[in-house]
């Protein structure tokens, strides 16, 4: 049944070749605009094209180097390459259309259309490695691999033209997950346990199920843990023995900057973890702002009048009066003291008496008397309304 479905599968892809190189082209020209900038294309046209040529027949070019042919067979095409700069200049110079493929659900649908290409691809790629190297299963899978990915391989290369030369951004070093889904798709068909048709049906599903997770946002694709177990088997697990058994200084050496990196990222986690269990103490252990119904009222006048009293002073005497702003600061030390007042409301009048002390500074000295200060205290303290009643 399965076979039936690859076969199917096949046909149906052979039968397409033409929108599905579409699909191709497209994703080659919005890759380059969006990685040079609207206005590449608009200055320098012909760099554009050139770059977008470049990666769009990139898995041709690099087949044909490792197999001996020309690099030039792909141009040889005066139909796909017509085809290829009408696309290119619809989307590059025109920003209706880039707009129209850049489009969420359209460019959702082109990218899936690439992806059944890309199996084909990488298909005919391990075919004609086999064709040239019989019985070398490492350079039909390589083979395949450049004829289903060329772009990514071609990057720095692409780089160099349009002037933005990255040299950590490539596949060798940050192999993505297209990379690694090309990878185990050419192993399939390189593999002679798994027949054509087969292959041919599950590496589409590797490669569409790959994109398909990417598009929806899931940041861990499921190649990426079995592509770290590897790496840990064949590379960490072997140095870590070493490093047990014999002691290697090399080893630990390289390590220690990492240990250490591990301690004081964990220091500074449980650092923060510790203010944050402070904090969250201290927040619990201050009450909760008080209604007018729960807090007594002398309480609160108590407050005004000693305050008040303090404020008379410091608008008989003047703005140089030091000691008047003193007996405001003690009153409210006094005030702070065995009081059942909340934290909220001691910590707004020593922000009104703050902004006071500085309106005070501000006057010309001797002041008129206010004829109530007990009123223009209770003004300035500008108490919350739900702590103090209306009578006040």
């Amino acid at each position: 049944m399965f076979a039936e479905w690859g076969h199917l599968l096949e046909k149906v892809v052979v039968d397409c070749t033409v929108p599905l190189d579409v699909a191709h082209y497209i994703l080659m020209a919005l890759s380059v605009r969006e990685e040079t900038g609207p206005s590449f294309a608009l200055l320098h046209p012909f760099a554009s094209w050139f770059c977008t040529l470049l990666v769009s027949f990139s898995g041709t070019f690099l087949t044909n180097f490792l197999l001996g042919d020309s690099l030039l067979v792909p141009l040889m095409s005066k139909s796909d390459i017509m085809l290829f700069t009408v696309i290119w200049y619809h989307v590059s110079i025109l920003d209706s259309f880039a707009g129209i493929f850049n489009w969420k659900p359209v460019k959702n649908v082109i990218c899936v259309a690439k992806e059944f290409q890309r199996n084909h691809k990488i298909m005919l790629g391990v075919h004609s490695g086999a064709t040239k190297f019989v019985d070398h299963t490492l350079l039909q899978v390589l083979v395949g691999c450049t004829k289903g990915n060329g772009s990514g391989v071609v990057k720095i290369v692409q780089q160099f033209v349009y002037g933005k030369w990255v040299p950590t951004e490539n596949e060798l070093l940050k192999p993505s997950t297209t990379t690694k889904a090309t990878i185990l798709t050419a192993i399939l068909y390189a593999s002679s346990h798994i027949s054509h048709e087969v292959a041919y049906l599950c590496g589409a599903v590797v490669l569409v199920g790959s994109k398909v997770l990417s598009l929806a946002g899931v940041s861990k694709s499921p190649l990426d843990q079995p592509y770290d177990r590897l790496r840990f088997t064949v590379i960490e697990a072997p140095r870590m023995l070493e490093s047990l058994i014999f002691g290697s200084s090399e080893v630990a050496a390289e390590q220690k900057p990492l240990i250490e990196e591990a301690v004081t990222l964990s220091s500074e986690v449980l650092q923060a973890e510790k203010e944050k269990k402070t904090e969250e103490s201290v927040a619990s252990s201050v009450p909760p702002l008080a209604s007018s119904a729960s807090v007594a009222p002398w309480t609160l006048e108590e407050w005004q009048r000693k305050v008040a009293e303090s404020l008379e002073e410091i608008a008989e005497m003047g703005r140089s009066n030091q000691i008047g702003i003193g007996k405001v600061n003690r009153a409210v030390c006094d005030l702070d003291e065995g009081k059942t007042e909340t934290a909220s409301v001691q910590t707004q009048i020593l922000a009104e008496l703050k902004e006071l002390k500085g309106l005070i500074l501000a006057h010309p000295p001797n002041p008129p008397r206010s004829p109530n200060p007990s009123l223009d205290s209770t003004v300035i303290l500008n108490a919350p309304e739900d702590t103090v009643d209306e009578d006040d």
